[in-house]
């Protein structure tokens, strides 16, 4: 009935109530909390305490929700980003990221340290850390040319940069790849506990969001669709994964039946710029956490939304190019009418070059 969340300080919302939920104070953790779990009543929260792009720095702190009082810390000594806790309570991975220097290497490659996973047993010793290596990409946007969706760039190599991990049982956890224009993959992966990779989204999840008209054209030289966070629960049975993609506002939601094989069976809405999110399969709920604060421009606050799990139709229709030749991007459609033999015939208000006949 209680939902948490990061946002300098800490913030808490009652829920009971989900279609009105109502703030229940903030929890003043002294720093920058980038991340939160929940263990039972107790908060352990990720917190950035870097005093530089070559110096970070970080820890994690437990509090307790009720008295809002602070009950031990760890000191990571790396910048965390997002945290994982095993269904039993048992340990708590960690993502650190440690945050690049946008002015270093001309715009490109950062600075060391880089980022990494930290396993620690219940708020104490760190048990192993590791590398999430690299990933070869082809039939990708890697340039920004406004107006231009050409996904036919290949990059190498590319190294992972995971800015969000979950477990998705005890023998396998999930990570969620931002991009950047010499690292990130822009995609998500899945793991052994022992490290060995089952599974690398590849391409596979932009393109799913190029069919659904949510790129973020603009950002194709740095993050493209940026996955962000990530949430792993089961609804009905079925296991998924909800892979948040932070620029082009739009959750995907996978079948994680078989780990090695991930199917995308829906994508969510979102609000603006999404990096967290929790689920309440008891109640059938989803959250996330979106961190666009568009005040200045006559826009939106960052906000909390809140999705009911059922079968009906949907509130937000969804004109999909999945199963053509090749990929067709667009911004607005301002009319559309069907024809003969399923085709459909639409008036494309702002498209993307190079426009494909179909």
């Amino acid at each position: 009935m209680t939902f948490v969340y990061s946002n300098s300080p800490l913030g808490v919302i009652d829920i009971t109530d989900p279609a009105a939920p109502q703030a229940k104070g903030n929890i003043d953790v002294g720093g920058e909390p980038t991340a939160v779990s929940m263990l039972g009543q107790v908060a352990m929260v990720g917190m950035n305490t870097s005093e530089s792009f070559v110096a970070p720095s970080g820890s994690l702190k437990a509090y307790d929700i009720d008295t809002k009082a602070a009950l031990s810390a760890c000191d990571l000594g790396s910048q965390p980003d997002s945290t994982a806790i095993t269904p039993d309570g048992s340990f708590i991975t960690i993502t650190t990221e440690n945050e690049r220097d946008e002015d270093a290497g001309d715009g490109r490659t950062g600075q060391l340290p880089a980022g990494y996973v930290v396993v620690l047993s219940k708020a104490g010793e760190i048990l192993s850390h590791l590398s999430t290596g690299a990933v070869d990409l082809d039939q990708i946007d890697a340039t920004d040319e406004r107006g231009a969706l050409r996904f036919t760039e290949s990059q190498a190599g590319r190294i992972r940069e995971p800015d969000g991990v979950q477990w998705i049982d005890y023998a396998h956890f999930a990570i969620a790849n931002e991009g950047d224009m010499d690292g990130g993959a822009c995609g998500w992966a899945i793991f052994n506990k022992d490290s060995a990779e089952i599974f690398e989204a590849g391409n596979s999840f932009e393109h799913a969001i190029v069919q659904n008209e949510h790129y973020p054209d603009k950002r194709s030289g740095a993050k493209g669709a940026e996955p962000e966070g990530m949430e792993i629960a089961t609804f009905d049975g079925t296991p998924y994964a909800f892979i948040l993609a932070e620029r082009a506002s739009v959750v995907g939601v996978y079948d994680v039946t078989d780990s090695a094989t991930p199917v995308l069976t829906q994508m969510l809405p979102s609000g603006i710029a999404p990096e967290g999110a929790i689920a309440i399969p008891s109640r059938g709920l989803f959250v996330t956490a979106n961190d666009a604060d568009l005040i200045e421009d006559g826009g939106i606050r960052s906000h909390v939304m809140i999705y009911e799990y059922q079968d009906a139709t949907a509130n937000y229709p969804q004109l999909n190019s999945a199963g053509a030749d090749t990929l067709i991007g667009w911004g607005v459609i301002s009319g559309m009418v069907a024809g003969e033999n399923g085709i459909v015939y639409a008036v494309i208000n702002r498209r993307f070059s190079p426009l494909i006949p179909l």
